[in-house]
């Protein structure tokens, strides 16, 4: 998960900001909520951060956007995009930068965002992992690995082993297990 500290959502204001009063405000701005309230003063920088969301043109700008903005702004106009450009991604293939955007528009828990494209078919068990770690939950994404027959991409077990060594083995004996009852079911 990110973690947004003040000077990025300084430096994300100041490239928009057009008076010299404004940037001369945010400069001396020490915390979060000194920004946020300076914004709610300053229309203008709500509508610029939007022209910045509909003008990106990746998911990395899109997630970027929507990351500051979050850190920003809490408004019902902005939630109503959100909640637009969270419809409109559902409909496009699910893969971990497109998930990424989605958790940002934050419509749902990323846990029951997760369990929502994995039922629904937008993901597979893999992926789903993939994005449980992603949110730092390491017993999902075993649980996620457990419905594989077996996983063999290293990337995704490093991971899990970095989170939770214990997670880890717990779910090689998984397979172990599984697969040993394949093996003597195949030669019964």
């Amino acid at each position: 998960m990110k973690e947004i500290n003040v000077r990025n959502v300084k430096k994300y204001l100041l490239d928009q900001a057009l008076q010299q009063e404004d940037i001369d405000h945010i400069s001396g701005c020490i915390k979060r909520k000194q920004l946020v309230k300076y914004c709610e003063t300053r229309e203008y920088f709500f509508y610029k951060s939007l022209s910045r969301l509909e003008e990106a043109s990746t998911y990395v700008s899109l997630d970027y956007h929507l990351t500051m903005m979050n850190e920003l702004y809490d408004n019902k106009k902005f939630d109503e995009v959100k909640k637009e450009l969270f419809k409109k991604l559902l409909h496009q293939k699910i893969n971990l930068s497109v998930f990424k955007v989605l958790n940002e528009c934050n419509q749902m828990p990323p846990l029951v965002l997760i369990e929502y494209l994995h039922e629904s078919g937008k993901c597979d068990s893999l992926m789903a992992a993939r994005y449980a770690l992603y949110v730092d939950e390491p017993y999902e994404a075993t649980q996620y690995l457990k419905q594989l027959s077996y996983c063999d991409d290293d990337i995704v077990l490093r991971l899990l082993c970095g989170f939770s060594k214990t997670y880890y083995l717990d779910l090689m004996a998984y397979y172990k297990l599984k697969n040993t009852k394949v093996l003597q079911l195949r030669r019964a």
